[in-house]
């Protein structure tokens, strides 16, 4: 066996400690290096901000973040075709079927090449202008935005393939290879930004737009290196032995009917976000409670989103596995033990959010008393919400990897959308405070909890 073999396992083959022996163990396997690749991916993200911040000035930072938010709906949406794919792919690893396995990775790689090189490319160079004015974006910073998209939209589809390989090796048992893949993906992005974004010696500063070329030679590299990986036929997925490229459109359908309502379902999220922060935007002291909310909930409260997130791909996979394997109790008891060991996260930072919430607020250089106030006050309202956010995520997992993905999005929209607009409505839109905006993040955090553990149960039962 070489070094770089996946271990537990022979070369080429699949990692049957998913569907045989211990669950817990399989689950912590599969979740913790998920989890340290979201850290990676902030960490990059972070580093091109802090790189631009002190370098070149923050028409460039307001330009990287446009581009990057509106370029991230596009990954969300392509996405789905890796959410659809992954699903399969857990469900045949597990039946050990290699030859199903090979053939939806196949037609995964195809799509994320087309979409790559053709229709993202066409469609971005098109729509950017109209996407930015959508944005409201400044005109000073615009042109650095435009080049950023145009570079992104263009020249993308490395990082597209690479999410597609790590979604594809996760499903069929294998988070190493995925961490590694994203570890080098940010180690390299964040070198490249350090030169492109500045300028070192006779390269000129090109801020933004050095900060999508980083993004998009890193994700070629890195494409090329995981491609070489799975041609040796040593890992899990492999490419296939005749090579084709015609797009199979029934086994293409299958994957899409699966991935595209949980695309959607990330869309929904992201839009329950935004129109958090609009509200909390409507009350006294707004300013203050938008830094609150941005703080609270998009830095702090990743200590428990992160580990979630592992833990929902973890009981993803394991639940696909083993129902290929025609063992519902156990892929039943993988998304138990995921729910549990998600509950032990939440309530450690629950502790330390209740403990501690100046020491962690400081951290962030958070010093205005209003907005301090109103940042303890959102985090007791999390605290008590953690459990049910842990559990909506871990078992949206498990329902994915049983293949049920609509009714989950149906759920996200009702539990985040509708219902907060409906106690704030029924508040009275020109009496709500913070409070009340909290409390109805609160309610569809806990509906969306509740309602998600309910339909695993119902699922998995029949």
């Amino acid at each position: 066996m070489r070094v770089l073999d996946p271990p537990g396992r022979a070369a080429g083959s699949f990692d049957r400690r998913l569907v045989e022996g211990p669950v817990l163990p399989a689950v912590v396997r599969l979740s913790w290096p998920a989890t340290l690749q979201q850290l990676l991916l902030g960490f990059q993200g972070a580093m091109s901000h802090v790189i631009a911040g002190h370098t070149v000035g923050y028409e460039a930072n307001a330009a990287i973040g446009i581009g990057w938010q509106i370029f991230l709906v596009v990954l969300v949406f392509v996405s789905s075709l890796y959410v659809g794919m992954g699903i399969l792919v857990a469900r045949l690893a597990g039946a050990e079927d290699r030859a199903g396995v090979d053939r939806i990775v196949h037609q995964g790689l195809l799509a994320s090449v087309y979409a790559g090189l053709v229709v993202i490319p066409a469609a971005g160079w098109l729509l950017a202008p109209w996407l930015l004015d959508l944005v409201h974006a400044a005109p000073a910073v615009r042109p650095q935005a435009l080049a950023y998209l145009r570079i992104m939209f263009g020249l993308g589809a490395g990082s597209l393939i690479v999410f597609m390989l790590g979604g594809a090796l996760r499903a069929a048992g294998d988070a190493m290879t995925p961490f590694r893949l994203a570890l080098l993906l940010t180690v390299l992005n964040v070198l490249l930004s350090a030169i492109l974004i500045p300028g070192i010696g006779p390269l000129p500063a090109l801020g933004a737009p050095g900060a999508a070329v980083s993004t998009v030679l890193a994700g070629g590299i890195t494409a090329v290196v995981g491609l070489r990986l799975i041609a040796s036929g040593r890992y899990a997925v492999r490419l296939p032995a005749r090579w084709s490229w015609r797009l199979e459109w029934p086994a293409l359908g299958q994957v899409l009917r699966l991935g595209v309502p949980a695309g959607l379902q990330a869309v929904a999220t992201a839009a329950a976000g935004a129109l958090f922060i609009a509200l909390v935007g409507s009350v006294a002291s707004g300013a203050q409670a938008q830094a609150a909310y941005v703080i609270v909930h998009a830095q702090l409260f990743a200590i428990v989103t992160w580990p979630a997130l592992g833990l929902m791909a973890a009981a993803s996979i394991v639940t696909g596995q083993n129902l290929g394997a025609h063992r519902r109790d156990r892929a039943r008891q993988g998304v138990l033990a995921a729910a549990g060991l998600g509950v032990i996260v939440a309530a450690v930072a629950s502790i330390a959010f209740l403990g501690a919430p100046a020491l962690l607020l400081g951290l962030f250089g958070l010093r205005d008393a209003a907005a301090v106030a109103l940042a303890s006050e959102l985090l007791k309202y999390l605290s008590a919400a953690s459990a049910f956010v842990v559990a909506g995520l871990v078992f949206t997992g498990g329902l994915q990897g049983a293949g049920d993905t609509m009714v989950p999005l149906l759920i996200t929209v009702g539990s985040l959308i509708v219902l907060p607009l409906a106690w704030c409505g029924l508040i009275g839109w020109d009496g709500i405070g913070s409070a009340d905006v909290w409390t109805a993040m609160i309610i569809g955090y806990a509906t969306r909890g509740i309602l998600m553990a309910w339909r695993f149960q119902r699922r998995l039962a029949g």
